[in-house]
């Protein structure tokens, strides 16, 4: 434990120790996932700095490691707030923002259609996301003449059965 203690730089982040430690030992991520019962995407964004470990975890994670719990929480505590995923790509491709303009350049009220018409062809949103907002808004359109049509049957095939219990 000492050993680990002493080749520990200042600098050096919780992901880095995590990642030292695990390699030093000869374990792969999969296997300190197994030992600490997580997964091993969970230790690849520690070891990324993406997230800290959860404090419940810090114990047996620094036992499993030959570590003490004390320096994986100090170190957690310094990791920042990530801010990835899915919606933070996004915001970094996307321009900024702004607001449709309520009138003309003659100043009359432009009306609902101009800003729908706006909306659609602004570049607000990446081009993808229009596709698929686009695709969507046809699926379901599709789904609801099917769901329509399908009641239509239904009422004519029940109309059917009741005017058969009359036929007797």
């Amino acid at each position: 434990m000492a050993d680990n203690l002493s080749l520990m730089t200042e600098t050096e982040s919780v992901g880095q120790l995590i990642r030292r430690s695990r390699l030093e030992k000869g374990m792969s991520l999969s296997q300190l996932a197994a030992a600490i019962g997580r997964s091993s995407s969970s230790v690849r964004r520690w070891e990324r700095g993406e997230v800290p470990p959860a404090i419940g975890i810090v114990d047996e994670l620094a036992s499993v490691l030959d570590l003490e719990a004390d320096q994986l929480r100090t170190r957690s505590a310094d990791v920042p707030p990530s801010n990835s995923g899915l919606a933070a790509d996004i915001d970094e491709l996307a321009p900024a923002r702004t607001q449709p303009q309520a009138s003309s350049a003659s100043g009359k009220p432009r009306g609902i259609i101009a800003d729908i018409i706006d909306a659609f062809s602004s570049i607000d949103i990446p081009r993808v996301a229009w596709l698929r907002g686009a695709l969507t808004t046809g699926a379901l359109i599709v789904m609801f003449i099917i769901f329509v049509w399908a009641m239509g049957e239904l009422w004519g095939a029940l109309r059917e059965v009741w005017g058969s219990f009359g036929t007797g």
